[in-house]
């Protein structure tokens, strides 16, 4: 009769940078390593409500299945941050690894499945794994005066070996003589890759 998903990704995270500015002063290029360490975290969710009436013959079975992921990755940082400084303008590039883990945890959900009378059933799998990712930022800065600094970004963040809601779900249901008779869903372990990309733009003072 109907049916509706619906799917949310939250991602935060914070990082601790040292730069070692061993450059000197004065306009020209700039190339500094960098190090230090990240946090990122990655929740999705997906929802899927179902209704089933067999045509209007029978009453409506409205059916749920939900899949909830976090990903917790966080390691060691690398990069270096290379910059052209003029009098008037500055434009860098900054590309980072980090090498660390994934501390993962998959959650499936279903909810009157198979009949009215189906009660809830929930399947968690959680984990850890080595799992690297990258971030290159490109930018540029216009100084307006010694205090005010307008600035443009562009950030790429790639996160590998994430676990992720509409891969984890094992579709599968328990049956009598070919008739479904409870619901048998489960978490799965599946990783894939993930890209995160926006742009940045505001001041510093």
């Amino acid at each position: 009769k109907s049916f509706k998903m619906s799917f949310t990704s939250d991602i935060w995270g914070a990082k601790a940078t040292v730069i070692l500015d061993t450059t000197p002063p004065g306009e020209g290029l700039k190339i500094r390593p960098l190090y230090g360490l990240r946090y990122l975290g990655i929740q999705e969710q997906m929802t899927q409500i179902g209704t089933f009436n067999a045509s209007a013959t029978i009453t409506d079975l409205t059916s749920v299945i939900d899949s909830d992921n976090f990903n917790n990755l966080y390691g060691i940082n690398f990069g270096l941050q290379a910059e052209f400084v003029h009098r008037w303008f500055t434009v860098g590039v900054r590309p980072e690894i980090t090498l660390g883990a994934n501390s993962y945890q998959a959650r499936v959900t279903t909810d009157r499945f198979v009949s009215q009378t189906a009660p809830v059933r929930i399947d968690e799998i959680s984990g850890m794994v080595f799992a690297p990712d990258g971030e290159l930022a490109v930018y540029g800065r216009l100084p307006l005066n010694d205090s005010v600094t307008l600035f443009v970004s562009y950030n790429l963040l790639y996160a590998t070996r994430v676990i992720r809601p509409h891969k984890s779900i094992n579709y599968n249901v328990n049956t009598l003589l070919g008739t479904p008779i409870s619901s048998a869903f489960s978490a799965k372990k599946v990783f894939e890759s993930m890209m995160v990309q926006g742009l940045t733009v505001g001041g510093e003072i």
